[in-house]
């Protein structure tokens, strides 16, 4: 569920939401300090049960009418009914004044048909959410009767359930001018993942029903297969941070949970407060907060991985909102410079600068000319698929700084380079002399390329002008990754055969041409060509190399240097594909 921001504002921290809840000590917690915190006081003598281990009691307040108050434990979604019973149960005592008996309820999550049940009850009940932070601060939040919905349901007649599209006028508390406070139900709530097609959200269950996402913020965007909560009138409750994948197993989810770790037991939550055991045979670790999905006697089926906070995650919400994802590359005197994070395009924009949200090299959200939002890692677009300006090169470590000798020749130092660089390590780098990521395995840097060049559409009303054209040779050259190659040669020319065949095309691992048969014949695997230098070479496994290797393209070359290997290369995949026998050069 959602919970509110706490910040120290002399100290400028922000104070953690401690979801690790210590039930028990909560409850003493507010039993001791009640007088306080809401201005009544327990009777010792006026328990409620004889259970010592029940945390509920009855107090009095100030103006000595009793109050009943009850805390809403894991497993119990009938507190309000408890209430009543217990309401109804003193109301029998005729020295009690009934229409001055109150009911206070307690707990740390509240769904939105508790509140809807307390307006109906026409009792005088008071519904009231904690939420504990670090440093042991405790958040109260009185969820109902609050002043906008008594506002909503003075206008709404609940009668009228025919017809239920009343609409609010415009206040402080509901900003639209055209906002509908009612809807019929869709007997569908709880956790799915969101689609967007046709301009909208939608959020699909288990089930394969969809259902429109509603009262979405503005301000808030939401990833394909982004899992959410809504409740039972399709209304946006909270998104977690994992995502959605298909998979065979689909048929037999019963329904989407959020893991919830107490007491070294595994419990979920299907979106509705209520905590089941989780029936797991697996040794799968399975992380606290994270998404599963479970069948209908909530066995185990699958886990689901952390969603990618990057631009690729959030355009198409972005786009379908109407607004425009972009890049702050300056600020000054005459204005925001900003690059426009789909297109690539470069302008200057007249945004508010004094707006705290508007800071170099930030991720901004626009509405026209209005920040919606703001991302303030500029990682969010350079890990990105629309990032293009990816340079590639190779690690050169020295005792004080890290360096990456670039494809052209450049050697860039890296601004905040991680302990776990290793020298020789294949590396893209940002236009910001920072690594984005290590090139490990061919296909997945081919991948990423690919998606390069199929981000974005293009409008047809929108013509490249000379100046993108420009723009457009101005970036750096962009490689495709084809396969891998072993080299097999001198290992202290490792870096520049390394960065040599990069320029081709492929991700190289260089051994030492005198090295065991055994360990270059465990690096073979999986390689797509071999290149052995003729003089850095045993005989023997020379001889192993033409007589054993049949099934991979073979490249011998004399010479040593890496320049000269990047021709030969060259020239063998410019004159025709690399044939399956082995050719000498």
């Amino acid at each position: 569920m959602s919970y509110i921001r706490l910040f120290n504002c002399n100290e400028g921290k922000e104070y953690s939401y401690n979801e690790a809840l210590d039930i028990e000590f909560v409850y003493t917690n507010i039993k001791q300090n009640a007088q306080i915190y809401f201005g009544i006081t327990p009777l010792i003598d006026r328990n409620i049960t004889v259970d010592l281990s029940d945390p509920d009691f009855i107090a009095k307040d100030d103006e000595g009418s009793l109050v009943i108050v009850l805390f809403q434990q894991p497993l119990d979604m009938n507190v309000l009914s408890k209430g009543v019973y217990y309401l109804d149960k003193l109301n029998l005592d005729p020295s009690i004044d009934k229409k001055k008996t109150k009911v206070l309820c307690i707990s740390h999550i509240f769904q939105p048909f508790d509140v809807y049940t307390a307006s109906l009850l026409n009792r005088n009940i008071r519904l009231v959410r904690f939420t504990l932070y670090s440093d042991n601060l405790l958040l109260f939040e009185q969820v109902y009767p609050n002043q906008h919905y008594q506002a909503l349901h003075e206008i709404l007649d609940l009668k009228d359930t025919a017809n239920w599209t009343a609409q609010t006028k415009t206040s402080a508390n509901a900003p639209n001018t055209a906002l509908r406070v009612a809807r019929k139900k869709t007997n569908l709530c709880g956790i799915g993942h969101c689609t967007i097609k046709n301009n909208r959200h939608y959020v699909v269950f288990p089930n394969h029903q969809a259902v429109e996402i509603l009262d979405l913020p503005e301000y808030f965007y939401l990833a394909e297969g982004q899992f959410v909560l809504v409740d039972e009138y399709g209304s946006f409750k909270y998104a977690y941070n994992y995502i959605w994948e298909d998979n065979a197993l689909n048929h037999i989810i019963g329904s989407f949970a959020v893991v919830k770790i107490q007491d070294n037991k595994t419990y979920i939550d299907k979106g509705n407060g209520v905590m089941h055991p989780l029936m797991k045979d697996t040794p799968i670790e399975i992380k606290d907060k994270s998404i599963v999905s479970v069948d209908k006697n909530n066995r185990f089926i699958r886990y689901y991985k952390p969603l990618k906070r990057i631009a690729d995650s959030f355009m198409k919400s972005v786009k379908t909102k109407g607004h425009q994802m972009v890049f702050v590359t300056d600020i000054n005197n005459e204005g925001v410079y900003i690059r426009d994070v789909e297109t690539g395009k470069e302008y200057i924009k007249n945004i508010d600068r004094q707006n705290q949200k508007c800071k170099k090299y930030s991720v901004l959200c626009l509405n026209q000319d209005k920040i919606v939002t703001a991302f303030a890692s500029k990682n969010f677009y350079t890990h990105s698929s629309y990032y293009n300006r990816i340079r590639y090169g190779i690690v050169d470590k020295e005792e004080e700084a890290v360096y990456v000798k670039t494809l052209d020749g450049e050697r860039i130092r890296i601004d905040k380079p991680s302990d776990s660089l290793e020298n020789g390590q294949i590396v893209c780098v940002d236009e910001f002399s920072q690594i984005i990521r290590c090139i490990e395995h061919p296909e997945e840097e081919s991948g990423f390329i690919n998606a390069q060049k199929n981000t974005g559409e293009k409008n047809d009303d929108k013509k490249d002008t000379e100046d993108d054209k420009n723009r457009e040779e101005d970036k750096p050259q962009k490689i495709e990754i084809i396969g891998t190659a072993l080299v097999l040669g001198n290992n202290s020319f490792a870096n520049s055969y390394k960065l040599s065949l990069l320029k081709c095309g492929y991700l190289a691992r260089v051994l030492e041409g005198y090295e065991p048969w055994a360990k270059i014949k465990a690096l073979m695997k999986g390689v797509d060509i071999i290149v052995v230098v003729t003089s850095h070479v045993s005989h023997e496994n020379m001889y192993r190399i033409k007589k054993e290797v049949t099934d991979i393209p073979v490249i011998y070359s004399e010479f040593d240097g890496a320049n000269r290997i990047q021709l030969l290369i060259s020239e063998r995949l410019s004159s025709s594909p690399v044939e399956e026998e082995q050719e000498a050069l």
